[in-house]
């Protein structure tokens, strides 16, 4: 059986998470779903990137997700179904969905969903988690193809969005904040080689917006520094991320998401 997994930027304060379950079950009654979070920050797409980018291979191969962080919500962006091997991936077409689609652009297929096919009940401009993406998943998950209330499209058409940047400096690089989790642990726009490359380094120094904010010891994870000190390391999903050992790096140095911080040897 299909598991529908759910990330939006809801909270659990509102009722909306839950009526996107109820909505989905009004469709397949049995469905399975599970939260993958509900606490993205506000509005931030990036954020909502990353973490499914990061989480959606945790999950069986046949697992549909829905990613709703959408203040476009109403507007004239598009609601879409991206089939990427045997998984689904269904939200709204402003990038949030991008980074799972690149890294696998020969085995994904697109689709624009059809508003007045997908839902049973009246569509709302402003909760189309409820009415439109949560519906589409469960129809998915009850068997249906996707053509029967949606239409494919290119993926060329898709919004796209980048989870790795970095540009050179004398003496270093810069990097974007692309996340920041509940610790205030800071992870940036870098991976993969270019991460590892950083950390070939064993001290850095760190600046914030042009401003130098301290040093960080480059490590295998931010319990290897003494506690208060910043620790520069590859975080479990193969970003580059700051800490402060048993502290909160974005706290104590007012860090905020697209924040550019440069480290130099």
């Amino acid at each position: 059986m299909r598991v529908l997994v759910l990330l939006t930027d809801f909270g659990t304060r509102d009722p909306y998470a839950s009526l996107m379950r109820a909505a989905a079950r009004r469709i397949k009654p049995d469905i399975v779903i599970e939260d993958l979070t509900h606490g993205i920050p506000r509005y931030c797409i990036t954020c909502g990137a990353y973490v499914l980018y990061t989480s959606y291979e945790w999950f069986p191969e046949d697992s549909i997700y829905v990613s709703v962080v959408d203040p476009g919500v109403g507007s004239s962006r598009r609601g879409i179904l991206v089939k990427v091997k045997e998984r689904y991936f269904i939200g709204p077409d402003n990038g949030i969905l991008w980074p799972v689609i690149e890294e696998n652009l020969e085995d994904s297929e697109a689709f624009a969903l059809d508003e007045e096919k997908v839902s049973p009940w009246e569509v709302s401009s402003t909760f189309h988690g409820r009415d439109v993406f949560a519906p589409a998943a469960a129809r998915i998950a009850r068997g249906e193809d996707p053509s029967s209330f949606a239409y494919r499209i290119e993926l060329g058409s898709l919004r796209t969005l980048s989870l790795t940047y970095s540009r050179d400096i004398e003496g270093g690089k810069c990097f974007k904040v692309i996340y920041i989790d509940s610790f205030g642990d800071v992870v940036l726009s870098s991976r993969g080689e270019e991460a590892e490359k950083v950390l070939s380094t064993k001290r850095a120094k760190v600046f914030l917006e042009g401003r130098e904010i301290g040093e960080a010891e480059a490590t295998r994870t931010f319990s290897l520094v003494s506690r208060g000190e910043i620790a520069l390391y590859v975080n479990s999903s193969g970003f580059l991320e700051l800490s402060v050992n048993m502290g909160d790096f974005a706290e104590k140095f007012g860090v905020e998401i697209g924040d550019e911080i440069c480290l130099k040897q």
